[in-house]
């Protein structure tokens, strides 16, 4: 006789479910995430869902901010928007991200920064020169003249004060700079002169030559550090005369952690001598626990919290839950719904 397991034949394994963490949905909707969160040079992230804490009507503010978060907070999105903000508005937008200088040494890595803090203000002149000449009553009434005067002015002291830092970027530092100008000048282009490696024969020293005019041409042999520190002057000139046709603009210093954090005050407190009361601000992103802004001593360096820049911090996490969770799901119903 036949047993009940012969009646009922052999069982069917059990279908399991795929998990629908693993559907093909959830794979488009991280990859869609990552993309729309992703801050680019070019417009700056395409789906942007400011801070919940009024961050971003803080950062807009005309004053000098440290922007603290972890890496992933967003520090970088919120720059690239803001600088996508004011480039519409025609004001001056200047992007340094430090990781590129990251292995340079100081001076080099302020050389580096300098450097784009003028090839900036250049770019900002040119845009308001275009910007003037499309102008047609400013033709037809002959207008701006001298307006014009001074942009190409500021053009062209900007075009020497950009090869001479090219060339001080490109010096090893075991070389000495040679730097001829004219002291006793009002014409920034005479004061800003022209640099040059000095063979390793010259002796180190500062010549000086009476000229016809009152002004007297000087050749100095000296350092990096001591040529910024010289040109300091009419190279915040410069940037006065940049902001001036652009209602003023901010300069990002992205990544600012990844400078040697010995160097950082010093780095800080030359780019904040540059800019002080120009009408440029410094917005400086970087990781608060890898930062030091600031060096006591006779003179102090850098720039002081809460004295020469305010703190605006992006570190959420678990420390604020609701938050957070807020402006995830702000997130991702935006791009669900799109």
């Amino acid at each position: 006789m036949a047993g009940p397991a012969a009646t009922l034949g052999p069982v069917a394994a059990p279908q399991l479910k795929e998990p629908y963490y693993r559907s093909t949905e959830v794979n488009e909707l991280l990859v869609a995430l990552e993309e729309a969160t992703r801050a680019t040079p070019t417009g700056g992230p395409s789906e942007f869902v400011p801070p919940a804490g009024g961050e971003l009507q803080q950062v807009e503010a005309r004053f000098h901010h440290l922007i603290f978060g972890r890496r992933g907070s967003g520090k970088t999105t919120l720059l690239r928007y803001l600088e996508n903000e004011l480039q519409k508005t025609g004001r001056a937008t200047v992007w340094i991200d430090q990781e590129l200088f990251m292995a340079l040494s100081y001076p080099d890595v302020l050389v580096s920064s300098v450097l784009e803090v003028m090839e900036g203000a250049r770019s900002a002149v040119v845009a308001a020169r275009s910007a003037a000449s499309d102008s047609r009553w400013r033709r037809v009434l002959g207008h701006g003249r001298e307006r014009r005067r001074r942009r190409q002015a500021a053009k062209a002291a900007l075009d020497r004060a950009i090869a001479n830092l090219q060339t001080l970027k490109h010096l090893p530092n075991d070389r000495k700079v040679e730097w001829t100008r004219k002291v006793g000048t009002d014409d920034t282009l005479d004061a800003l002169g022209s640099v040059r490696v000095v063979p390793v024969e010259v002796r180190v020293g500062t010549t000086t030559k009476s000229s016809e005019s009152l002004t007297t041409t000087e050749t100095v042999i000296s350092s990096k550090e001591e040529y910024l520190e010289r040109s300091l002057g009419e190279f915040r000139s410069l940037v006065i005369a940049a902001a001036a046709e652009c209602d003023g603009g901010f300069v990002f210093l992205d990544e600012f952690y990844r400078v040697d954090r010995k160097d950082q005050p010093l780095v800080l407190g030359y780019m904040h001598r540059l800019v002080k009361d120009t009408g440029l601000w410094l917005k400086v992103g970087s990781v608060r626990y890898w930062t030091t802004p600031y060096r006591g001593g006779s003179p102090p360096r850098g720039m002081q919290p809460t004295q020469d820049a305010n703190i605006i911090s992006l570190d959420r996490g678990l420390q604020l839950v609701e938050s957070t969770r807020a402006f995830l799901e702000t997130i991702l119903g935006n791009i669900a719904a799109r």
